[in-house]
């Protein structure tokens, strides 16, 4: 059951006598357990009134008082019901009196009571003062209690320095935990603070742990404190001051890197799941990274060439088609079978290998599954290097995930000792070059501490496997045989398990010399044998070791001659029985080693440390091109080529329009020439069609690609053809150019060009804008654009003009003004024929305002085929009005994505977006900025007011931030966010980013789940954007999108205001059309668009839909965590034939 089922809800009970007192308790209980409010007394701050007795909803104080401020009255079962179904339910069923959302919904309005608008709980009380908090000892018994199982954390600070008062290297930990969701404490957060300390539980509570280095590191006492608190907010600011108490100390920085023995276990494992991008390594751990890089990528890219181009579909789908092979062989398949799977799998995966006959076929099987192991681990990796080959060493060393330290000494001698008295012959010559520590901090955290029998145990591979084997760790075996010609240790003869071996001499069997140094590599590896059974008889079929043990062991001949087994192998078969410890690098008495040449690096980081700072002259105060228009067009002189008149006929149903533009061109000259004419289109208009009609020819456009169409009209021209083009410009799409080309002397063409358009609402009312004219630049550089070179060309103009308009709407026309020129209507109650006077300029475009009576209500539009009945196109309209007054004190919390991939242009725009909203910031809100790639960093420790101190740092942060920060892991950021949810105010996310995130799934999931309390609105960047994850990101979060171009430059600032505009206000979430077929057996409807996202206040949606056999559509949503839903059907006068 979902414990925060009413989280907050403040409920007003009206429980009547007929109602015991256990079942009043009981009630109350269950609310409050689920994270709501109880209101003993009605006011506009409670959200629903429950009575026990509808019967008297009438005379009720409570019910009469719920009726006056509009609030819905419902019945008792509703709580219960609610309770059962683990969900809130509509109130449709179970209201009785009040006012019902469900109706508002059905009219168009939305009346959105939102968390930020609820009633503070300490509004009485002074603000909360982190300093009174108490503080207990972390060895006090009598602390408060705390689910130590089920918690995360959330939030956290490492800082280390020298301490003058302690004289030894000192460490402070600050770590924020919160109570994670199966436990209900974070719904507790609504509870009162008085009732919550009574229970003596809290939802959060923020851990201070300091001491010598040394002793924390040795596991000795340390001194920690800890304090406990109610609520997201508390415990943020409780945090953010002990920050800064150890910032201003001056003794202590802030750092990075993980502390082994340093915070709690829990820490420990966040902490390990961190790629640290910034370790300082030594010389001879950068070889060893170098080595293994350079040996990975030489195989890859050797067989497959550029890693760029595989998509990681197509390996999981070529090692999909390797698991039939093996199927296929299993059973004998004819050879034709398995020899058509091999042409698949090259077809999925093509790459430079010659295809295997039948006899070598499983040692090809055992090749290909390597491949493509080892392309994944790549692909995996890769980022982090910017896809580089050449990328610098820290970048190659932070995406193997690990620590890596050179031992000697002593601690080296000991493993070099180990690895003598292992090998089975005293006489065989290995030398050992050089011994690493590796420390892979999540087999640490799952390492089977419980298991008592634990062994130092070899393993080996090729050197060109450690890429893989050092970033995700062992792993266990895919290809399960019992002989796929060899070298491979994990499909032994004790089944699908990791193998290891008691002697080096076993396992360094396995290795190979690599290709770039001659040297090779070994894994000295602690395995939790725990309860091992010892076997002398090959078993394959072990998938698990026998019950009531832990691991199995070949036994070796040495000890027992019946044994089929030469050496002794060690076999577990789960990954947490076993942890890397150190990595040998050693060489065979045949190897020769040569000396490995450092490649030229490209370091990324370096390149980009002078940061210039961004500027926004470019994005700032630019006017719209548009705006520019005068009246006529400015073109080049030259002969006069005439373009007679212009007729506009639109027919407008709804917001929709359906536009059809003729032009009419005269050649005056003696010789043939090509006459252009531009003309803008708003860019929520799509053409349809382009129609030409001369000397009794009617010629009808067809759509080509771009070059192909100019090619062919280019062609025509230089044929002395008659050629016909409409262009759209690339750079200005919101411009079409139409050439006429070879347009004979003193001859006549008309151009018909037929587009649709969504309508705008301006003020209440619809409204229909033609553009007349261009900005002077669009127009001479749409003229200027060559598209032949046979002919002179001249600009046209347009002398006369003519514009008549059909409108049917919904609902009564209430108004219908032209601002523009003067006009004659001819109306009826929904219907109305509009014409422009003749004899006017059409000057700066035409305008036409349309107002209704009842602009907000949901409706629906269906247009028939004229000879197919079962052939029919929907429509529904919807534009809500909002009843909710705007947010005055609230969060923004911006994150910049400064990954790899957002390298050059990427990062310079996102800057310019993220300096945008800084600069456009509501007054009194609070704000954070985070930079995020494999993990994140944020200038401050919580969220502080916009004040002119704070933006400045902000506006530094992001002026230096640079893009090095590998992989695009952006649920690192949001996690804390997530877990910290606001109890009074909604949380605004701005995500800067291309849209090329890790586990888009995944994210998605996240934002869905949390968005109650956290709204994503996504700002796209990067002419690559993947606009597709940062639009479902926003949409199951109920925030909005918007995608920065770096062609329009000019809208950029009023997107930024747009965003920030929605952001103060409340929205409308989880849109959603049902559509009602009436025959089952018609295909399923084609909706657009498919998904809707949330609408804001003066936004407006139009669903489409090819929907044979429909009249009524059903219109669902959430206001306010509430679902509701209304039925839209369309009348006879809405139904409409088509062509």
């Amino acid at each position: 059951m979902k414990m925060g089922l009413f989280k907050g809800l403040q409920i007003g009970l009206d429980l009547g006598s007929g109602l015991n007192f256990k079942k009043k308790t009981e009630i109350r209980k269950k609310i409050v357990e689920n994270g709501g409010i109880i209101s003993y007394i009605v006011t506009k701050k409670c959200h629903i009134v429950v009575t026990s007795d509808p019967e008297k909803c009438d005379v009720s104080s409570k019910s009469r008082m719920a009726v006056k401020y509009g609030l819905p009255v419902l019945r008792l079962d509703y709580i219960w019901d609610s309770l059962d179904a683990d969900k809130l339910l509509p109130y449709d069923s179970y209201i009785v009196g009040g006012k019902s959302k469900v109706l508002d919904f059905k009219s168009g309005k939305i009346s959105a009571v939102t968390h930020w608008e609820k009633p503070k709980k300490y509004s009485s009380k002074t603000a909360f003062n982190p300093r009174t908090v108490k503080i207990w000892k972390a060895v006090d018994m009598n602390q408060p209690r705390f689910h130590e199982e089920n918690h995360e954390v959330a939030k956290y600070a490492v800082f280390m320095g020298y301490s003058s008062s302690m004289k030894c290297q000192y460490t402070a930990v600050l770590e924020l935990h919160t109570a994670s969701t199966p436990s209900g404490l974070n719904n507790k957060s609504e509870v009162a603070m008085e009732d919550v300390s009574t229970e003596n539980l809290f939802a959060y509570r923020v851990i201070c742990q300091s001491g010598c280095l040394k002793d924390l590191e040795a596991g000795k006492p340390d001194h920690s404190e800890v304090r406990y608190v109610s609520t997201a907010d508390q415990a943020l600011t409780v945090f953010a001051m002990l920050y800064e108490d150890i910032e201003k100390k001056g003794e202590l920085t802030k750092c990075k890197h993980p502390v082994r023995g340093v915070g709690s276990p829990k820490l420990q494992k966040l902490i390990a799941e961190v790629v640290d991008v910034d370790n300082d390594i030594s010389e001879e751990v950068k070889e060893l990274v170098d080595h293994v890089w350079r040996e990975a990528m030489d195989e890859v890219t050797s067989v497959l060439g550029d890693i760029k181009k595989i998509k990681l579909e197509q390996v999981e789908k070529a090692e999909a088609i390797l698991v039939k092979v093996r199927d296929a062989l299993k059973v004998s398949s004819p050879e034709k079978k398995v020899q058509i799977l091999i042409e698949d799998f090259y077809s999925a995966l093509p790459h430079a290998d010659k295809k295997p006959n039948m006899n070598e076929i499983k040692r090809w099987l055992s090749k290909k599954q390597d491949m493509c192991q080892l392309i994944k681990d790549m692909m995996a990796v890769s980022e982090m290097t910017n896809y580089e080959t050449r990328a610098c060493i820290e970048a190659k060393y932070a995406a193997l995930r690990c620590r890596i330290t050179q031992l000697g000494g002593n601690r080296k001698q000991d493993i070099v000792n180990l690895i003598q008295s292992s090998l089975e012959s005293p006489t065989e010559n290995l030398g050992v070059l050089n011994v690493f520590e590796v420390w892979r901090w999540t087999e640490d955290l799952d390492f089977r501490h419980d298991l008592d029998r634990k062994e130092l145990l070899f393993h080996s591979s090729k050197v060109e496997n450690f890429v893989g084997i050092l970033s995700r760790g062992l792993l266990l075996p895919k290809v399960i045989v019992d002989d796929f010609g060899g070298q491979r240790s994990d499909a032994g003869m004790l089944g699908s398990g990791i193998y290891f071996a008691s002697s080096a001499s076993k396992s360094m069997r396995y290795s190979s010399p690599s290709k770039t140094k001659g040297s090779r590599l070994l894994l000295v590896n602690e395995v939790a044998l725990g309860s091992c059974k010892d076997f002398n008889k090959h078993d394959t079929t072990l998938v698990a070791p026998p019950e009531g043990y832990n691991s199995t062991h070949g036994v070796s001949r040495k000890w027992d001659k019946s044994s089929e087994f030469e050496n002794d192998e060690f076999v577990v078969y789960s990954v947490n029985q076993q942890r890397i410890r150190y990595l040998v690098e050693f060489t065979m008495h045949t190897d020769i080693v040569t000396p490995l040449k450092r490649a030229d690096t490209v370091d990324s980081s370096n390149i980009c440390e002078i940061v210039e700072k961004t500027s926004l002259n470019d994005v700032t105060g630019i006017a719209d091109p548009m705006a520019k228009v005068k009246p006529g067009l400015i073109g080049t002189g030259g002969k006069e080529v005439e373009l007679r008149c212009v007729h506009v006929r639109a027919k407008l149903v709804d917001l929709a329009a359906q536009v059809v533009v003729l032009q009419e061109y005269y050649n005056n000259s003696h010789q043939a020439i090509e006459a252009k004419y531009v003309f803008p289109l708003d860019d929520a208009a799509a053409v349809c069609g382009f129609e030409a009609f001369i000397n009794g020819k009617h010629i009808i456009g067809e759509v080509k690609e771009k070059e192909v169409a100019h090619k062919e009209y280019k062609q025509a021209i230089s044929e002395g053809h008659g050629a016909y083009l409409m262009d759209q410009d690339e750079e200005t799409p919101d411009m079409f150019t139409v050439s006429v080309g070879n347009l004979p002397p003193r001859a006549c063409v008309l151009i018909k060009i037929t587009y649709v358009a969504e309508l705008q609402i301006e003020d209440e009312k619809i409204s229909f804008l033609l553009p007349a004219a261009v900005a002077p630049w669009k127009e001479e550089s749409a003229l200027k654009l060559s598209t032949q070179d046979e002919l002179e060309s001249y600009k046209m103009n347009a002398t006369r003009t003519t514009v008549q308009v059909a409108v049917e709407m919904p609902f009564d026309i209430r108004s219908l003004h032209c601002p523009s020129h003067k006009i004659r209507v001819k109306q009826t109650a929904s219907k109305a024929y509009v014409e422009m006077v003749d004899n006017q300029k059409f000057g700066a475009g035409f305008q036409l305002l349309i107002g209704l009576a009842e602009i907000h209500v949901p409706r629906m539009w269906v247009e028939r085929h004229s000879k197919d009945k079962e052939h029919q196109a929907c429509m529904l309209t919807f534009y809500p009005e909002f009843q909710s007054s705007e947010v005055e004190d609230g969060e923004i919390i911006l994150i910049l994505d400064v990954s790899n991939s957002m390298k050059g242009t990427s990062l310079l725009e996102a800057k310019k977006v993220a300096l945008l909203i800084l600069q456009n910031l509501p007054t009194g809100w609070s704000f954070n900025v985070i930079r995020f790639g494999s993990d994140y960093e944020e200038i401050f420790p919580a969220p502080k007011k916009n004040i002119e101190e704070n933006l400045q740092l902000a506006i530094q942060f992001v002026q230096n931030s640079v893009a090095n920060k590998g992989n695009t892991d952006i649920i690192r950021p949001l996690r804390p966010l997530f877990l910290l949810a606001r109890t009074e105010k909604q949380r605004n996310v701005f995500l800067i980013s291309d849209g090329h995130v890790n586990d888009s799934e995944f994210v998605v999931q996240c934002a869905k789940q949390n968005s109650r309390h956290t709204r994503l609105f996504s700002f796209g960047v990067s002419d690559t954007c993947n606009s597709y994850t940062l639009k479902a990101v926003s949409r199951v979060s109920g925030g909005a999108f918007e995608y920065f171009n770096s062609k329009t430059k000019s809208k950029w600032e009023p997107k930024v205001k747009s965003q920030i505009s929605k952001a103060c206000q409340p929205g409308l979430t989880s849109v959603n059309v049902e559509w009602h077929q009436y025959n089952d057996d018609h295909p399923a409807p084609v909706q657009a668009p498919q998904e809707i996202t949330a609408l804001f206040s003066g936004s407006h949606q139009v669903v489409y839909g090819f929907v044979p056999d429909c009249t009524m559509a059903t219109l669902t949503a959430e206001v306010d965590g509430q679902q509701v839903s209304t039925v839209v059907s369309t009348s006879e006068l809405s139904i409409t034939e088509g062509l």
